[in-house]
Order: structure tokens, then C-alpha cells, then sequence
């Protein structure tokens, strides 16, 4: 369930976290007061500091069009004066806004574009900053993977900085909703922990600053932790100790208070509910049911409605609970239709915004062409907008030659590529059924031999079906734009040592195979070893394939220009065409029909050593072997 949650220290005490504050125009006009004094007194911080707290009562009242007027002008204040964290923090709120008022896809394009000034910047607060909206993106979208990952990278970029901003507290919240949702109990409780030195960082801060008192953040996001804590005991079937994390919230909050009490309220119901105690929580369901009335978001009414149809049941009050189920179909449905209008007519901006900008362009290229040109007749001018004009054309007229040759070659590809998978999945599944009916078959008097060949083939063709599996989800997950972090410190010879063994080429009495290595083992390479050696095991692997009974396989290894230089090199009957060197790195491209495989291993090799700064090519001044090259930067 999302919430806006306010993250500006000094508006904090204003406003309550569970609802939307009133719009106080006295306030609003002390701070102009504010900053037009800053500004009189050429107080360059004091002034930006005004700025960031009406930027944070824009957020908090939802005066989204002052947000959007004034957030361009006090970033590019901030800019010029090198303010970089309130001039992240504004950016933050304005992407945030954005989001959380239903336009997540020009919330991410602000993000996009934040992040890519961090990164110019090397500023760790504005890439953490960032990520921590993508994260609100991607879970308003549901997407709960992407926004794991992004709440993960956002606290690690937090992590470089000496002093622990206000604004972890609210990243730690949202990851700890993702992972309950994905139910990962036990990563969240790791995540609680962090989360409870990032509090006692902040009470230190707070004391040194003098600005510990009732209302504070540290106080707020105190009753979050320990909710959190909570959701994950009972996750785990913790209850004793789901209790005690609520009664800590309890003894502060009471169950009267705002959006903390209605919190309190569910999951106080939601324990009753995994204890037994069904009357006593839907008693405090039908408390929180009639408090969220008021609450705007159908994502709250939806949750407790789902949580009363498991109360009813157990309660045998199965009338009741279809009603309730659906009056929550109803409302999930409400909320999806509207999410979607509102995607449609955010994207329809999107796209008018586009346009008017393209055609801003073309008005003043017309312009200036028009001037250039003012002393030319009508008939040259008509003549040269003919000539563009066809130009044009010809040109649309070859894309569009080229995208149906595309588009004929991926259906050629995608029916190759289903005749394929047909063929290398039936063959080892009849395998597996023949012989599992000779092992099961009554009566069968099967010799010792006999069984022991049977059960080698299920094995062998088990591991066959399961290779190829992981082979399509390798293929998906190397086309991913996850960053694949390279932060492993390993020998280069123990790297090969690891490809060697995954691939079991030593062993394989059908080739020779040898090793060469012109480094110690002493000789490191900072990258990520599980993807670097799996990528290396495919090439070995694919020697092995291709080569003929007797032949020779080899690896080496070497440095050139601070560049790690694997080298795979087997013996073959038919060399690769040069034509072929770079269609063989597509996926699904097999030259040689009758070997096994559905010809994935090539391009998810390749795309795993790029997203690790590599690259993998074929060498074709080679005749009589077939020469892969993989490069790593060391």
C-alpha cells in the first residue's frame, strides 16, 4: 500500500502522516517571508534551505502546479550554487509527485534523467536519491523485483555518505513492504536490523543537533520499525515476538492515533487471525474497516476486505464472505480501470509533449530556411520542399523494406526456433518414458546391467531437458538491463580452474584437452565470478560439441593492454564461414542442424561478458580450428 510519506525534516512537525494537511496560506507566505530575506542577506545556504521547505509544502498540501512552477527554479538555484543534496532532494520531490498522482512513466523519466547527472556527478546522495524513486515507481506498478533491487541500490549509494540522511527511513519502509509482498521474512528481518542502526545513527544526530523531541522523525519512523519487525515475525510464525513489536508501537501510539493506529488495527487483527482468535479480530477489522471510509487509496479497503474474507471463513460465515470478496472485486477493479485511464492519458501527454516539441523544431527550421531562401521564386521553393519531400519518402519507403525483411527473418526464426525446442525436448522425454516403462513394467525381469543403463539414460536425459531450461532462462536473464555488479576480487587461473570444472572438459575422454596460462596464481581480476566462469564454461562447452571424437581442446590465459585474454580453441571438420562471425552471436542460429541444443549458449555468452565491460568474437584468420577470443577488463 503506498502512502506519501513526508521526508523533510522541518516540515514534519506540521502535518500528520496519515492524511493530507489543510492548506495554510500563513504558512506558505512565511516562508516567501523566508526566503526573500535569505535573499536580501545573500545567506546562499539559509535561502536554500527556505526553498527546499516550501518545496516539501507544495509535496505535502498537493499543490502540485506551484510544485511543478517553482522545482525547475530552485534546482537551478541549487545547481549554481553547488547545493547538490537540496538540489537532489527537490528533483526527488518533484519525480515523486509525479508518481504518486497516477504519472509514473514521467515520474521515471525524471529519475532517468536524475540519475544520469549523479552519475556525471559521482554524487552517492543523488543516485541513492534516484533509485529510491525508482523504487516507488516500480512498486506502484506492482513490479516488486525491479523494486527490490532499486531500494537495495539506493541504501548502498546512502551507505557512502558519513551522516545518515532523514530520507533512509523511508527507503527502509518501502523495501520492508516489497519484501513482505514478496514474503522474503528472513531478508526483511536482516533489512530490520540495518534499519534499527540507521534509527540509533539518527537519535545521535538528532541529540548533537538539539533537535530531539516529541514528533520528530526519529520518534515517527520508530513506530514504522517496529511494524515492520512485526509484519516479519508473523511472516515466519514468530507471533510471541510479532506481539511484542506491536506493543511496542502500542505503548507509544495508542489505537487511536492516525495512519499508525489504522496499522496497528490490521495487524493486531492479522495476529488474532494466525493465533485463532477469529471473533476478537473481526472485531478489529470492522474497527479498521470503518476508519479507511475516509482513506482515498483503494489499495487499503481492498487488503482489509481481503483479510475479512479469511476471518469469515474460518468462522463459517461463508455468506457473508462473498459478499465481502465481492464488494473487494469490485473495488480492485474500479482501481485497475482507473489506473489504466490514467496510464492512457499520461502517455497521450507524453506524447502531445513530444509532438509539440518536434513541431517547435520543424517551425524553426522552416523559419530559418525560409529566410535563407527569401530572394528565391515561388517555384524554387516549391521545387526544394519536392525534393525533401521525396527524399523522405525514398527513405521511409527503405525502412520500411528493411523492417518487413525483419519481420519475415523473426518469424523464420521464431517457427526455427519452435521446431527445435519440439524436437530437443520430445527426443529425451520419449527417452524418459520408454525406459521408466521398462523399469515399471510388472513382471519385467530386468538383469542388474539392464537396470543400470536405464537409470543412467533417465539421468543423463533428465540433466539434458534441465540444460536446456536453464539455457532459455540464462537467455532471458542476459537480456536483462540489470547492472551486473563487478565487485569479486579472484585469481584469473582459479577463474578458469572454475569454467574448467563446471564444464567437465578435463574429463572428457572423447578430446584432449590442455590448459595454458602464462599468469601466477597470484594474478587478480575484479569482476563477478559466477557470470564470468559460466560464460567461459559455455565457449568449453561448445568446444566439446563441435569437435570430432579425438580432438583437441584448448584454453589459455593471458594479459594484453590491462586486458584479460581468454582463448577457446578446438579442432574442427568444417571451419565457420567469416560470413557467419557475428550471426552465430544471434539468438536461436545454429550452422550445424544435427548437433543438439536450440543455439541460445553463443548469445547469452556474449551479453553476459558485455554487461561485464568484455566481450567475446570469433577469430576468423583461423583455417583449420575454431578460435573464440573472450576479453575482460581487468
Amino acid at each position: 500500500m503506498l502512502r506519501k510519506i513526508i521526508t523533510c525534516a522541518l516540515f514534519f512537525a506540521a502535518v500528520s502522516l496519515w492524511g493530507t494537511p489543510d492548506f495554510d496560506q500563513d504558512h506558505l507566505a512565511k516562508l516567501n517571508s523566508m526566503i526573500a530575506d535569505a535573499a536580501s542577506q545573500h545567506d546562499v545556504q539559509e535561502e536554500s534551505e527556505a526553498r527546499i521547505e516550501r518545496i516539501c509544502f507544495f509535496y505535502n498540501t498537493d499543490l502540485n502546479d506551484s510544485l511543478y512552477k517553482y522545482a525547475p527554479i530552485d534546482m537551478e538555484f541549487n545547481r549554481q550554487h553547488k547545493l547538490w543534496e537540496n538540489y537532489y532532494l527537490t528533483w526527488n520531490h518533484l519525480a515523486n509527485d509525479y508518481i504518486f498522482s497516477g504519472k509514473v512513466n514521467t515520474g521515471l523519466r525524471e529519475l532517468q534523467k536524475m540519475h544520469e547527472d549523479a552519475m556525471e556527478r559521482d554524487n552517492h546522495f543523488g543516485m541513492g536519491v534516484a533509485y529510491y524513486g525508482m523504487g516507488n515507481a516500480y512498486l506502484n506498478m506492482e513490479r516488486y523485483d525491479e523494486a527490490e533491487r532499486a531500494y537495495g541500490q539506493s541504501l548502498h549509494q546512502l551507505n557512502y555518505l558519513d551522516l545518515v540522511p532523514s530520507i533512509v527511513n523511508d527507503v527502509f519502509s518501502y523495501y520492508c513492504d516489497v519484501l513482505n509482498n514478496k514474503k522474503k521474512y528472513e531478508k526483511m528481518l536482516d533489512v530490520v536490523a540495518q534499519w534499527q542502526e540507521a534509527l540509533k545513527t539518527i537519535s545521535i544526530q538528532e541529540k548533537e543537533k538539539k533537535q530531539k523531541k516529541e514528533g520528530t522523525i526519529s520518534s515517527v519512523w520508530t513506530d514504522y520499525f517496529h511494524i515492520a519487525g512485526a509484519q516479519a515475525h508473523m511472516g515466519l510464525g514468530h507471533l510471541e515476538k510479532a506481539a511484542q513489536e506491536l506493543d511496542k508501537v502500542e505503548l507509544e501510539k495508542g489505537e487511536e492515533a492516525g495512519f499508525i493506529g489504522m496499522s496497528l488495527l490490521y495487524y493486531r487483527a492479522q495476529l488474532y487471525l494466525q493465533q485463532g482468535n477469529y471473533t476478537k479480530a473481526l472485531e478489529l477489522n470492522s474497527m479498521r474497516l470503518r476508519r479507511s471510509e475516509d482513506v482515498s487509496d483503494v489499495s487499503s479497503p481492498v487488503l482489509i476486505r481481503r483479510q475479512r474474507v479469511e476471518i469469515l471463513k474460518h468462522l463459517n460465515m461463508y455468506k457473508e464472505a462473498t459478499e465481502v470478496y465481492e464488494q473487494m472485486f469490485n473495488l480492485r477493479d474500479s482501481f485497475n480501470n482507473r489506473s489504466m485511464r490514467d496510464q492512457i492519458n499520461e502517455l497521450n501527454t507524453l506524447f502531445r509533449v513530444d509532438e509539440i516539441a518536434m513541431e517547435h523544431k520543424l517551425s524553426r527550421s522552416r523559419y530559418m530556411t525560409t529566410a535563407a531562401i527569401a530572394v528565391g521564386t515561388l517555384l524554387a521553393l516549391f521545387m526544394i520542399y519536392w525534393y525533401f519531400t521525396s527524399r523522405r519518402l525514398r527513405s521511409k519507403n527503405e525502412e520500411l523494406t528493411i523492417a518487413h525483411e525483419q519481420a519475415q527473418e523473426s518469424s523464420r526464426m521464431k517457427t526455427k526456433f519452435i521446431q527445435n525446442m519440439s524436437h530437443e525436448v520430445r527426443t529425451p522425454l520419449n527417452i524418459l518414458s520408454g525406459f521408466s516403462q521398462i523399469i515399471t513394467q510388472g513382471g519385467a525381469n530386468l538383469s542388474e546391467e539392464t537396470r543400470k543403463e536405464a537409470g543412467e539414460k533417465i539421468i543423463e536425459n533428465t540433466r539434458r531437458i534441465t540444460h536446456l531450461i536453464d539455457q532459455l532462462l540464462a537467455l532471458s536473464e542476459s537480456d536483462s538491463r540489470t547492472i551486473i555488479e563487478r565487485t569479486e576480487a579472484v585469481s584469473c587461473n582459479t577463474l578458469c580452474g572454475m569454467a574448467i570444472s563446471q564444464s567437465g572438459v578435463a574429463e572428457d575422454r572423447n578430446h584432449h584437452f590442455e590448459f595454458k596460462t602464462e599468469l601466477s596464481d597470484g594474478e587478480i581480476i575484479t569482476t563477478n565470478a559466477t557470470y564470468a566462469s559460466r560464460a567461459l564454461c559455455q565457449l568449453l562447452e561448445n568446444a566439446q560439441k563441435f569437435s570430432p571424437n579425438g580432438g583437441t581442446i584448448k584454453l589459455s590465459c593471458e594479459w594484453q593492454d590491462n586486458r584479460l585474454l581468454l582463448t577457446v580453441e578446438n579442432t574442427v571438420t568444417t571451419p565457420i564461414p567469416e560470413a557467419e562471425a557475428e550471426h552465430i552471436f544471434e539468438p536461436f542460429v545454429q550452422l550445424d542442424d544435427f548437433h543438439q541444443g536450440v543455439g541460445v549458449g553463443l548469445s547469452v555468452s556474449r551479453n553476459v561478458i558485455r554487461r561485464l565491460g568484455g566481450d567475446i568474437a570469433l577469430d576468423t584468420s583461423c583455417n583449420d580450428v575454431v578460435r573464440f577470443v573472450l576479453t575482460l577488463p581487468r
